[in-house]
């Protein structure tokens, strides 16, 4: 499979060929890679500018970083096969004396007898925020309650905080519409040629 940047003022940037995963697709490490050398090339021909990046809202697009606060694959009980959260979590309650919100951290697992961590199901870290109205909730009911707290709506796509911490600029196209996509004309263009010669 072919990646590639299309820069208006320039061709193209991070032009490569990576072997796909088994069914075809490219893994989200294959993206990473490429949005690196991407932002190398870039920073390297235009030095001191800022470069827009527009991408589609593929799984591998959106991805999250490893240990990152996202609810999808939480349990509803702790344990099992989900995967450890490590980044720490956050929400607000009121002081006891005050009334005022006070900002409590939180921390997605529980340390196992022998040391190694254990995930905090869904349900206890609902509990651990005092949301009453999760102990009715079933399982999916569970992780979107978590999604709409603030400190798992905030987290962005590895991809996005990759190229904002490196002072340039993400935007993603409609969900459901990678047919809007600027890029996709590009590769209508290069299959046509392909097909023809």
């Amino acid at each position: 499979m072919v990646s590639g940047v299309s820069v208006a003022c320039f061709g193209w940037l991070g032009l490569e060929i990576i072997e796909p995963k088994t069914d075809g697709t490219w893994t989200h490490e294959n993206i990473m890679q490429n949005v690196h050398k991407v932002l190398d090339q870039f920073e390297a021909k235009f030095p001191g500018c800022q470069l827009l990046l527009t991408y589609d809202n593929a799984p591998s697009h959106v991805a999250r970083r490893k240990g990152a606060l996202t609810s999808s694959n939480m349990n509803k009980s702790d344990g099992g096969a989900q995967p450890i959260i490590t980044q720490m979590g956050w929400f607000y309650k009121p002081d006891p004396v005050s009334g005022l919100p006070v900002r409590v951290e939180q921390q997605m697992w529980y340390t196992g007898p022998n040391g190694t961590p254990i995930a905090k199901g869904a349900l206890a870290v609902c509990r651990e925020r005092g949301l009453a109205e999760a102990e009715s909730l079933k399982r999916d009911e569970l992780r979107a309650l978590l999604a709409s707290q603030p400190d798992f709506a905030s987290v962005k796509p590895e991809i996005q905080k990759v190229v904002e911490e490196r002072g340039h600029i993400l935007l993603f196209g409609p969900k459901c519409h990678p047919e809007c996509m600027h890029i996709e004309m590009c590769w209508a263009h290069v299959k046509q040629y392909c097909r023809q010669h």
